[in-house]
């Protein structure tokens, strides 16, 4: 399992493994479950999705803010102007989770690292080109963080969410940055 969060009306909302005969486990599985231990929602995330990775947040509404990663390929990211890259890039995403019924859900929500980027390498990557000082908003491509393949593998590696009702904010750790980003 991973990790859990009891809510004041003594629901727990669990995010697990699942068991992959082909490799490691991996995030994708999540459960709610009454005072009494019945699971009264159970929902495997389509990998086609994304793939759930460390923390999750629960939501007023009894959504689920789940962090997960995506995986861009090498042409991809350089025609983002990502640099020096020998490979794919993996970096983190967002959703939001509605659980339906006991064993189905709806992805009401998504924000991608990927949409928030800048470089200052090329305008022949407009997607992405601007001037850095001035989009605090957004994060640098080619800032490596700790991650391998030259910190893009796993480039910013999110490890916990938190939610803020009163702002309305996502707070997010990201530990091969070391930052911490407020998503409004």
């Amino acid at each position: 399992s991973g990790i859990a969060y009891l809510t004041s009306d003594s629901l727990l909302f669990v995010s697990c493994k699942i068991n992959n005969p082909n490799g490691p486990n991996r995030n994708g599985r999540f459960k709610k479950m009454n005072w009494e231990g019945e699971i009264i929602w159970d929902y495997y995330l389509p990998q086609e999705i994304c793939i759930p990775d460390h923390d999750i947040a629960v939501l007023p509404n009894g959504n689920i803010l789940a962090i997960c990663s995506e995986t861009k390929t090498q042409l991809e990211a350089i025609s983002m102007g990502f640099n020096e890259i020998d490979g794919d890039v993996t970096l983190d995403m967002l959703i939001e989770i509605e659980p339906i019924g006991d064993s189905e859900a709806e992805i009401v929500w998504e924000w991608h690292f990927w949409d928030h980027l800048v470089q200052d390498r090329g305008v022949q990557y407009t997607a992405t080109y601007g001037n850095i000082s001035d989009h605090p908003e957004l994060l640098d491509i080619n800032v490596r963080g700790s991650g391998n393949n030259q910190g893009i593998s796993d480039w910013n590696h999110s490890n916990k969410i938190s939610y803020n009702a009163n702002f309305d904010q996502i707070a997010l750790s990201c530990r091969h940055m070391n930052e911490i980003y407020v998503i409004d």
